[in-house]
């Protein structure tokens, strides 16, 4: 199979390999049978994201699949759900146009974390959209945090002490509802729990 740029990982999940990657100025995602790699379906949608040292172009994030859908996050920015059988695109959001999130220096990179409902990611924006939380149907905004020039540390999520978390990290900020505060600020914090 030619599979184009990208350092995206790929997705395993319910028989099928999910990869996400790039060809000239297409970002293409492809659902795979896993046992054959015989292509199921394959969608795509223009991207303009240059790396600025020349190196590699295509997605940085890895896919995430939930229920019957798969988010991707482009290099360029753009957010999407697919539908898991066919591919048809659910909705999308361009976070450069739509938050004002700039390139960065490695382009968007966090990979999304769909966690009770919601998308968890470090969208890397101004003016309050450093961090965001987007209905995982709709992709309605429910929440922007803080301000961060960086869209690449990842979402995580676990239970402490019988209470569900969300931890989203930016180059200055962590968010660890209730609490948002400077990045040194969680260190210490976590290290105490």
């Amino acid at each position: 199979m030619d599979v184009g740029q990208g350092f995206s990982a790929p997705v395993v999940a319910r028989g099928r390999v999910i990869l996400f990657h790039r060809r000239e100025k297409q970002a293409i995602v492809e659902s795979l049978e896993e046992d054959t790699g015989k292509r199921i379906w394959s969608a795509t949608y223009p991207t303009d994201y240059r790396d600025d040292f020349g190196f590699d172009e295509g997605p940085r994030a890895a896919p995430a699949v939930a229920g019957e859908r798969i988010y991707t996050f482009g290099a360029e920015g753009v957010l999407q759900a697919l539908d898991f059988s066919t591919g048809k695109r659910l909705w999308s959001v361009d976070t450069r146009q739509k938050f004002d999130a700039p390139k960065g220096f490695f382009g968007a990179a966090c990979s999304p974390l769909v966690d009770d409902g919601r998308v968890l990611m470090n969208i890397g924006g101004p003016n309050g959209a450093g961090i965001g939380a987007f209905d995982a149907v709709w992709w309605t905004s429910i929440l922007q945090r803080g301000k961060s020039g960086s869209s690449s540390p990842g979402a995580h999520a676990a239970t402490l002490r019988l209470t569900r978390r969300r931890l989203l990290w930016s180059a200055t900020w962590c968010f660890f509802p209730p609490v948002m505060a400077p990045a040194q600020h969680c260190y210490k914090s976590m290290a105490r729990r």
